[in-house]
């Protein structure tokens, strides 16, 4: 035996299987990019405004306040930021699906049913964690502050966001 492990036996079959479905085009698929699209905009709008509400409550960045009450203050954020993503998720799905199709989209002859409220979690996490970050311009920079004072007191090095961008 030359490897310790192989390929499970339906693999190409798998393979196969899931390589026709990449290129599959019909009123299924349609609605499953639109319900993706739909609800990750959903989620994005409402990442911005918890983010924004989020980033106001808590104090604004200070560069001369002591490290520990900017951990504190990151650590209190960061579990304002799970609630809200649990919050979220719950209202962007209060919002009925809107785009279910009516009409034979590939000529096949029929209309494939589709039954919404299956889009895949991930995707609006995704969406949800990008804006609901990105529009936290405090937490962003205590965080920056944070990792700067490790870098520099455990790795003796200077590394920066500014550096970054």
């Amino acid at each position: 035996m030359l490897f310790p492990f192989r390929p499970e036996k339906d693999a190409l079959k798998t393979f196969k299987m899931r390589l026709q479905s990449l290129f599959r085009f019909d009123e299924i698929r349609v609605m499953q990019i639109m319900e993706n699209i739909q609800y990750g905009l959903i989620y994005s709008f409402l990442g911005f405004a918890f983010g924004t509400l989020i980033d106001s409550l808590f104090p604004d960045f200070d560069e001369k306040a002591p490290v520990e009450n900017t951990v504190i203050q990151v650590v209190l954020q960061a579990i304002s930021v799970i609630i809200a993503v649990f919050y979220i998720q719950k209202i962007a799905k209060l919002v009925p699906f809107m785009f279910v199709l009516n009409w034979d989209l590939n000529g096949d002859g029929h209309v494939n049913t589709y039954k919404p409220y299956r889009a895949l979690e991930y995707n609006g996490n995704i969406a949800i964690g990008l804006v609901l970050l990105a529009s936290q311009f405090n937490f962003i920079k205590k965080i920056d502050l944070i990792s700067r004072e490790f870098y520099s007191r455990y790795m003796n090095l200077d590394k920066r966001i500014e550096s970054i961008i």
